[in-house]
């Protein structure tokens, strides 16, 4: 809920968003009615979450100014159109990263929120006992299994 909380103070207005993962609108709403975003395409390939997500548009009166695209958010995202993008999946949006880059605006770039799940190690555990992750370059705790998240796309 607090990042709920702060992304709805974030001042969006006269900005395009691409929400990846919309869901119901956890994010896409707040924008919308906080945010005072210009617009929002939603993406997402729940029917019931699309169908929360529209109802919820309604009773807001933000309708107008979002977009619903059901779907594979690798088929149906926007290219070249956002100031921001909500890459809101948990564990691990990483399959989503091109796709993200893809949809914002080409002569200005943007801004890319991406949640996660991380893991974390006490700095003195770092020290001396640290590697390098052979898939991201991050450095991370030696301790942890080389496998603690998601490959980043390739190409």
């Amino acid at each position: 809920i607090t990042e709920k909380l702060r992304m709805a103070k974030l001042d969006c207005r006269g900005e395009t968003i691409v929400d990846l993962y919309a869901g119901i609108g956890y994010f896409t709403l707040p924008l919308l009615v906080h945010g005072k975003a210009k617009h929002v395409y939603a993406c997402d390939w729940n029917p019931g979450a699309i169908e929360a997500l529209r109802r919820t548009l309604c009773k807001n009166s933000v309708s107008d100014r979002c977009t619903v695209l059901p779907g594979d958010n690798t088929k149906v995202a926007p290219c070249g159109v956002a100031d921001r993008i909500l890459l809101g999946l948990i564990p691990c949006s990483g399959n989503s990263w091109a796709v993200a880059c893809r949809a914002l605006r080409p002569e200005a770039g943007g801004t890319l929120h991406v949640h996660g799940n991380v893991y974390t190690c006490p700095l003195s555990q770092l020290s001396g006992h640290s590697t390098v992750c052979s898939r991201c370059g991050v450095y991370r705790c030696a301790a942890l299994p080389e496998d603690t998240h998601s490959q980043p796309p390739q190409g």
